[in-house]
């Protein structure tokens, strides 16, 4: 009996395949055809993607096919493609990865591109999903790179294994890569990862998040037996609901669940960013769209705006927000507990500009459509998807805005994501 569903077995067989590299995907991934004589499941000029390669190249592969069950249905194959070397027409571009799993765990799928390679990568990326919408391109501006592009990530979730050890899935399969070290993850987490490896820690799942500027750190659940003496002594001090961090010179208590920005430095270079994009009138309105725990409207409020609105649909992340409102002195953010697509098109005041930070899924027709009918003069839009951000920037434009700009920021070096701020206005008759 298979005890853990959708979960590949032992390899069923592995054969070697010449693959060229041809393109890449949307997702980091590339795409090759086999030009080999393959495999009866994968014959000569297959098409494949995997992690690994650069297009132009030639390489060498392990190709890895596994039984894997499906509940009520028949047993399925799927594959999994390592790059073993590259045999003709090595890129320029190619550096040697620094983690001993990339390839295996698919988070970091750019690990192998020179740092410039990789920035190139996603202005390219942004510039595509801009053109395909017929945007204005020139507003493209280069990426704001990481000054460090490792040990960044503030916020880390593992997932546990049958033994109560943690760490990351292997690339499309719910299998784990046991982990005492992430290098991408913040010292702070790698500390308290390796301090959990002698303990079982109960499945399916342990968060962990520090704060870069504060040295706390969160463990969501919370585990016994851990040595937070010990780890106090160097300096991390771990609390048990909240923990602090400063952006743009401000204090913001965050929980588990609320949304923070994973890459404190690249924050604040993104706080600047909104700061430098927010209307220069006097004491002007600003909608506060999806605030999370309030990080913008708190810098608006201490660096000059006058009337704001704040709407989060987390509670837990208005909790937050209101207590970091009132630490901070802040008394004339009006925060509102609920969805943005229901909020906005009711609101009767004006705005001068709106901030809109959406999920990667984008803004809800009806938020583009409350903005288009109530005329906001400026929109400050800051994206983690680059197709929806071109989609909603088109809806806006055609509907009268002038796209201003569009400054590409590296929040999550070596992986596929790319955030990006966006400043459009109204055009006026």
């Amino acid at each position: 009996m298979i005890e853990r569903k959708n979960e590949p077995l032992e390899p069923e067989y592995v054969f070697s395949a010449e693959i060229v590299v041809t393109e890449w995907t949307n997702q980091g991934l590339v795409r090759g055809v086999i030009v080999t004589a393959g495999d009866p499941n994968l014959p000569e000029g297959s098409i494949v993607e995997f992690i690994g390669g650069i297009p132009g190249e030639r390489v060498l592969a392990d190709i890895k096919f596994f039984a894997v069950w499906r509940p009520k249905q028949a047993v399925q194959r799927k594959y999994a493609i390592t790059v073993r070397e590259v045999i003709a027409s090595a890129s320029q571009q190619r550096t040697q990865p620094r983690c001993q799993h990339f390839g295996a765990c698919g988070s970091c799928r750019l690990q192998h591109l020179t740092y410039e390679a990789q920035l190139q990568w996603k202005w390219d990326r942004v510039y595509l999903e801009f053109a395909k919408w017929s945007l204005n391109t020139s507003a493209l501006q280069p990426v704001i790179g990481a000054e460090n592009p490792w040990n960044y990530r503030n916020h880390m979730r593992f997932s546990v294994n049958s033994q109560g050890k943690a760490g990351l899935t292997f690339f499309q399969s719910h299998q784990i890569i046991p982990l005492t070290e992430c290098p991408i993850a913040h010292p702070t987490i790698n500390r308290i990862l390796q301090a959990l490896a002698s303990i079982r820690l109960a499945k399916p799942q342990i968060g962990i998040r520090c704060g870069a500027n504060t040295g706390e750190a969160l463990l969501f659940p919370q585990v016994e037996n851990l040595p937070a003496a010990e780890l106090a002594q160097e300096g991390i001090a771990v609390q048990k609901e909240t923990l602090r961090e400063t952006i743009g010179g401000c204090v913001f208590t965050i929980r588990a669940n609320s949304f923070f920005q994973t890459n404190t430095p690249q924050a604040e270079k993104m706080a600047q960013l909104v700061l430098n994009a927010a209307p220069r009138s006097s004491n002007p309105a600003i909608a506060d769209a999806y605030s999370g725990v309030g990080v913008f409207a708190a810098l608006l409020a201490k660096f000059g705006a006058g009337r704001i609105a704040a709407i989060e649909e987390s509670a837990a992340a208005v909790k937050d927000a209101k207590a970091n409102f009132a630490a901070l002195g802040i008394s004339d953010v009006e925060m509102i507990c609920g969805k943005v697509e229901e909020i906005l098109p009711l609101r009767q005041d004006r705005f001068d500009a709106i901030i809109i930070d959406p999920p990667r899924a984008g803004c809800y027709p009806q938020v583009l459509q409350a903005i288009l009918e109530q005329q906001i003069p400026h929109v400050i839009y800051i994206s983690c998807d680059p197709a929806t951000l071109a989609r909603d920037t088109h809806i806006l434009c055609a509907g009268g805005y002038r796209l201003l700009s569009a400054q590409p920021l590296d929040m999550f070096p070596h992986t596929y994501h790319i955030e990006c701020v966006v400043l459009l206005s109204i055009v006026k008759e």
